[in-house]
């Protein structure tokens, strides 16, 4: 496991402040991510990368994200593809390394896994953006990362890969890879370990789901009201939702 410390973490541009003295610890497991947009989800996931410069500190097992950088495995929400690339292609570059073999092999059986082992051999341009997104997916865990940074990643997937995706996410942290994700999918979260929750640059709370999740809390941060499925899980939906189905 990865052990992720975040101290007095600031970003801004232009003056305006992005990120507002972001503090947190995540040890071990799945961190997800959540807050509305604009909230600084994204950018506190390049902060842990190591793409943006900041004021405060990132270690990654003690040492600055730029030195772990080998072992870390990011995927944007909008990336830049090359549409006529293969599959194969894709997955390649993202390993920007002389081919073993291996990473191979962990590519197509991460596209197995979603019975998408056709991609490997098919230019971008022919597939559906949620066909790209698992495409990404299975090139960054070719990589066997021990940090598997992902922003959005069940954007544009129908129900069964969202939930095959979850799945797959949990499945990593049991196995040691330490994963952070950036989310919309505020029901998601009753499976993670810690959950991040963001609003306007400042992390307003941390922690298990059960502790850092409350209908107040995010309805405050939603600007809507936001209520608890039930009693036994930590999960929450729009009470539109709740409504509706409760007639």
């Amino acid at each position: 496991m990865v052990s992720v410390a975040v101290k007095n973490l600031s970003y801004e541009v232009n003056g305006v402040h992005i990120l507002n003295d972001i503090s947190f610890t995540h040890s071990s497991g799945l961190l997800m991510i959540i807050g509305p947009n604009g909230a600084g989800k994204t950018t506190l996931l390049r902060a842990l990368a190591g793409l943006v410069k900041f004021r405060g500190s990132v270690e990654l097992d003690g040492v600055r994200p730029e030195e772990y950088r080998r072992y870390i495995s990011y995927v944007p929400a909008q990336p830049s593809l090359d549409l006529m690339a293969r599959g194969l292609d894709v997955a390649l570059a993202m390993n920007y390394r002389p081919p073993d073999g291996l990473w191979r092999e962990r590519f197509l059986e991460v596209l197995g896994r979603f019975g998408l082992g056709g991609l490997a051999n098919r230019p971008v341009i022919s597939m559906s953006s949620g066909e790209q997104r698992l495409l990404l997916l299975a090139a960054a865990l070719s990589r066997d990362p021990r940090l598997l940074i992902l922003d959005e990643p069940t954007a544009f997937l129908d129900v069964t890969n969202r939930t095959k995706v979850i799945e797959l996410l949990q499945e990593l942290a049991g196995d040691g890879v330490s994963v952070v994700v950036a989310t919309h999918d505020i029901e998601y979260t009753a499976v993670a370990d810690n959950v991040a929750v963001l609003k306007s640059g400042r992390l307003v709370s941390f922690g298990p789901p059960r502790e850092a999740l409350s209908e107040e809390l995010l309805s405050d941060v939603y600007g809507i009201s936001i209520r608890r499925v039930d009693r036994n899980t930590p999960s929450y939906m729009p009470e539109l939702l709740l409504k509706r189905f409760s007639k």
